[in-house]
């Protein structure tokens, strides 16, 4: 049977960045994931080159932001739009731009052990990301 591309439907659309629902198994007649939206309008299944799951991102945002947006998908994209973490191309998080589902995770795992990591000069802060241990010096440090 021909396959037919569909564009897929859009959430939203705000400083230029576009976000697309995200379909199961790429097929327009399915319902869009609840959780999953791509930045790319030829993403299609969760783990492809510009999807991601928005409970994976909640990290970036203060958690009166957080609060303020819950159940809301469209304000939360919004704020970490306005907060410069979501952009038309990926996710930049700690100067690095994130562009599918496992380096937007490692990205969000990493900036929130800093956000949660006291900064004491001198101190060497131990960060775990997918079971892997990384050392990193404190910024007071470099």
């Amino acid at each position: 049977m021909p396959y037919v591309w569909t564009e897929p439907d859009v959430l939203l659309s705000h400083q230029g960045v576009k976000i697309d629902f995200n379909y199961q198994d790429d097929g327009a007649d399915n319902p869009p994931r609840e959780f999953w939206y791509g930045f790319f309008s030829s993403c299609a299944d969760d783990l492809d080159e510009g999807s991601f799951d928005i409970r994976e991102v909640e990290a970036l945002l203060p958690a009166e932001t957080r609060r303020a947006c819950r159940g809301d998908h469209r304000a939360f994209l919004m704020a970490l739009i306005d907060a410069g973490f979501l952009t038309a191309y990926g996710f930049m998080i700690g100067g690095y731009l994130c562009d599918n589902a496992n380096s937007i995770r490692d990205a969000v795992n990493e900036y929130a052990a800093r956000q949660q990591t006291p900064q004491i000069p001198g101190a060497v802060a131990r960060l775990t990301v997918n079971g892997g241990e990384v050392m990193a010096n404190n910024k007071e440090d470099q």
